[in-house]
């Protein structure tokens, strides 16, 4: 079974049998003038990745990417820490069969996560609308 195929409480098991799991998290982050235009609380996003011993945030910057690993055993869990934080936080599929490659694209947070998690999803440009397309993926609500 793919990380694709798994809801929210499926995710952590996922982790603890050695199979990975992706999260993405949105905020409004710190960036350029621009970001403003975007919709609140969904003008930045990042990936979180993890496993049984650790995890790893993959945060694109306009300037940099910021990668932290991060030991599970002290941070058993991440994404309820960063919705504490104010971020929004939701299980991400984490795709690596074979697709053609990815289209060139300008290098965004949204264009990153979507490399990361190895998604085709060629009509999202925006955090708000990768959060909408990764809602489609999963049932939330």
């Amino acid at each position: 079974m793919s990380a694709a195929a798994l809801n929210e409480g499926e995710q952590t098991a996922a982790a603890a049998s050695g199979m990975g799991e992706a999260w993405a998290a949105f905020g409004d982050g710190r960036g350029p003038w621009w970001l403003k235009l975007l919709k609140p609380g969904f003008r930045h996003c990042f990936v979180v990745l993890g496993d049984a011993k650790r995890w790893v945030v993959i945060d694109p910057a306009s300037c940099f990417t910021d990668v932290a690993a991060l030991e599970r055993a002290e941070h058993p869990d991440l994404p309820h820490r960063l919705r504490a934080q104010g971020y929004t936080v939701i299980p991400a599929p984490l795709r690596r069969q074979a697709v053609p490659p990815a289209p060139w694209r300008p290098f965004t947070c949204v264009e990153a996560v979507k490399r990361v998690l190895g998604l085709d999803a060629p009509d999202v440009f925006t955090p708000w609308g990768l959060y909408r397309h990764l809602k489609g993926i999963y049932s939330y609500d």
